[in-house]
């Protein structure tokens, strides 16, 4: 039977390693939200980076217009036909130069949404690696505590008390 002293060594043990437990367990739950947090940031960052992208794109699509009237307006009032010849070319030239610059942003914008998106996931992952991380070091440090308190048990046990000293003092012509 076991004295005061080994129940409350035992006891001891338990709260010290559920304690510990508890800890890990928290600190890799607090990683993995942190990481989520971290990752929808990252997805925010994404989305903005696509939605200036198609504004900045706008923008330059607005500004071609008006630098296209401008150019109009410049060349009718020095006599030139608009709709024709030159003029049709100059407005042409504007309007291309300005498709290819909006659609470089847009795609720049993309890249810089998929960066985000990426990030996100790997941030995600690296969360869930850390809960994992905890879960598992949370069952070793169950583990090693019980192999403590088993080799501690058998320790004591062999050590003279209790139910060995009645085993190890036991031959049958002792106890008929």
């Amino acid at each position: 039977m076991c004295t005061g002293l080994e129940i409350a060594a035992l006891a001891s043990a338990a709260v010290g390693t559920a304690a510990t437990v508890y800890g890990q367990v928290e600190a890799g739950n607090e990683r993995k939200a942190a990481a989520e947090f971290n990752a929808r940031e990252a997805e925010n960052q994404a989305a903005y980076a696509q939605d200036e992208a198609a504004q900045r794109a706008a923008n330059i699509r607005k500004a071609a217009r008006s630098q296209a009237s401008s150019a109009d307006a410049q060349l009718a009032a020095s006599g030139v036909k608009i709709g024709e010849g030159s003029s049709i070319d100059i407005s042409r030239t504007i309007y291309q130069q300005s498709e290819v610059d909006a659609y470089n942003t847009i795609a720049n914008g993309r890249r810089g949404s998929q960066a985000g998106s990426d990030q996100a996931t790997l941030l995600r992952a690296g969360g869930n690696n850390a809960q994992t991380d905890a879960y598992i070091g949370a069952g070793a440090t169950i583990l090693g505590s019980a192999s403590k308190v088993a080799s501690g048990w058998r320790g004591t046990a062999r050590a003279g008390s209790g139910y060995s000293d009645f085993v190890k003092g036991y031959t049958p012509e002792n106890y008929g």
